[in-house]
C-alpha cells in the first residue's frame, strides 16, 4: 500500500468487502452487548450481504446503508432523549439558605 492510498484509507475508510464486514460485525457485538437484539440481527444482515457482494462497489453502497439506518435511528433516540429531558427540566430555582 502506498503512502496516499495510506491517507486515503485512513481518512475514507476502507473499499475491501471483507474489513468493512468486519466494521458492521463489531456494530453488531456492540448492539449485542447493548443488549439491542434488533439492531445486532441488523447488522449481522448487513455483513453477511456485505461479505456476498459482487464487487466492491457494492459493498460500499451496503455499507453507507447500514451506517445511514443506524444514524437514522441514532438520531431519533437523541431528539427522544432531549424530549424527555426538557418534559423533566425545572426552570425554578429553590434557594433554602
Amino acid at each position: 500500500m502506498g503512502f496516499f492510498s495510506a491517507i486515503k484509507s485512513f481518512f475514507m475508510g476502507s473499499d475491501d468487502p471483507a474489513a468493512l464486514a468486519d466494521e458492521v460485525e463489531r456494530y453488531a457485538d456492540r448492539f449485542e452487548n447493548a443488549g439491542d437484539s434488533e439492531n445486532a440481527a441488523l447488522a449481522r444482515g448487513y455483513a453477511r450481504r456485505i461479505r456476498n457482494a459482487a464487487d466492491a462497489r457494492e459493498a460500499r453502497r451496503l455499507y453507507d446503508e447500514f451506517k445511514a439506518a443506524v444514524r437514522d435511528e441514532d438520531e431519533g433516540e437523541r431528539h427522544l432523549a432531549a424530549d424527555r429531558h426538557r418534559e423533566h427540566d425545572d426552570d425554578t430555582w429553590s434557594d433554602d439558605s
